[in-house]
């Protein structure tokens, strides 16, 4: 939810950035930046279906053209006011990229409602069975840490919700030479509410990090992987 904010006070106030898919200003936005660079983007927003409201995330090829709408299937205490839970993860395989793509919105990656077992690993499990290239990432996480300190204790934690992942990799039993999880959180505050930072690029074959921003910064961060998902590493 890039352009809307997160931390609503009411549904009412929700339905009033909400948009339908592939309709809205956000879609606009990400479809001319996807023409102007030549490229997949992709971004959160309210989607709007009839009269039930998502956490979504849209996904825009090249063309302009939307190609996929993962919605959030673990609800938030945050969202849990408005939001309708989708119906289950999202895998895709881009076919520019040749690569199998996993697709995760913030709650996504803990355990269901904080209440399944932690060995449960659901999202790390889905991305597994669909033997995904990449995981991507979107999420607005909470920041609980009053000071600038290292955002080492989030990526760690981020990582070991990907056991299966990581587990499957060091036998040899997984189906591709390595997954990349590629994450974009957001920074700063919003109605009291402090966000972790830490966008970042994890290597889940060593396990590594490749890249990461600060807690409190905005950045940009340009990380290249292997482009064909027959090539190792």
């Amino acid at each position: 939810m890039a352009f809307t904010g997160y931390v609503f006070k009411t549904k009412e106030e929700v339905a009033q950035v909400a948009e339908v898919a592939g309709q809205g200003p956000t879609f606009r936005w990400c479809q001319r930046q996807a023409r102007r660079l030549h490229c997949m983007v992709t971004c959160g927003y309210v989607e709007k279906a009839g009269v039930l409201l998502y956490n979504s995330m849209l996904v825009v090829g090249p063309d302009g053209e939307l190609v996929l709408n993962p919605r959030k299937t673990f609800l938030y205490e945050t969202d849990k006011s408005w939001a309708t839970a989708g119906d289950g993860f999202c895998s895709w395989h881009c076919p520019w990229l040749n690569k199998t793509i996993s697709f995760g919105i913030c709650m996504d990656i803990n355990p269901d409602d904080f209440k399944a077992p932690f060995s449960a690993y659901e999202f790390g499990s889905h991305a597994v069975d669909n033997k995904s290239d990449l995981l991507l990432f979107a999420c607005a996480w909470n920041d609980f840490e009053e000071h600038d300190v290292a955002p080492y204790p989030t990526l760690s934690y981020w990582a070991q919700r990907l056991t299966p992942v990581i587990d499957a990799l060091a036998a040899g039993d997984y189906a591709k030479p390595n997954c990349h999880f590629l994450c974009s959180n957001r920074i700063g505050s919003e109605n009291g509410t402090f966000f972790v930072g830490a966008s970042c690029a994890l290597s889940l074959k060593e396990p590594a990090i490749v890249a990461h921003a600060g807690r409190r910064t905005e950045e940009l961060l340009r990380v290249e992987i292997p482009g064909d998902a027959s090539e190792s590493e």
